[in-house]
């Protein structure tokens, strides 16, 4: 179940190239956010950390970054460090869905299971303002589950 979830969260925010700077950092920032992305499918996930480091230097300000680098530090075995950047990236942006998602996995893998409900029916609530219908059942499934 873990690895099918993980896989789910990865194929909807991983190096999703989210919002990008302006200016001359524009390239650089896009340059590492890209470069993480290949560092990632070729099996080399610190050299991606490293990566999506440079990126949140140029830009600290992008949810979705910290959101990536918090499901990657996961991964890497960093849970401490991988709650830390998705509570920076809810706080960036708290309509982020899927940071909320992402956190009350992480919550369940810690054995949180309260915090993961409330984030998972956070995440629900703001999957169904998107209209994004496919994550939304996704989410209720796995409150159903935790639920009983």
């Amino acid at each position: 179940m873990k690895k099918q979830v993980f896989s789910l969260i990865l194929g909807l925010s991983l190096f999703g190239c989210s919002d990008v700077l302006a200016g001359s950092s524009e390239s650089d920032y896009a340059s590492y956010y890209k470069k993480a992305q290949k560092e990632y499918e070729s099996g080399n996930k610190q050299s991606a950390l490293d990566d999506l480091n440079k990126a949140i230097n140029l830009n600290p300000n992008d949810a979705n970054v910290y959101n990536d680098r918090g499901l990657l530090k996961d991964e890497l075995g960093d849970k401490q460090g991988a709650l830390d950047d998705l509570n920076k990236a809810i706080s960036l942006n708290p309509k982020l869905a899927l940071a909320y998602f992402t956190r009350g996995y992480l919550k369940n893998d810690l054995r949180d299971k309260q915090g993961a409900l409330d984030d998972f029916k956070k995440a629900a609530e703001l999957y169904k303002k998107e209209g994004n219908t496919d994550s939304y059942n996704t989410t209720i499934k796995l409150i159903r589950k935790l639920s009983h």
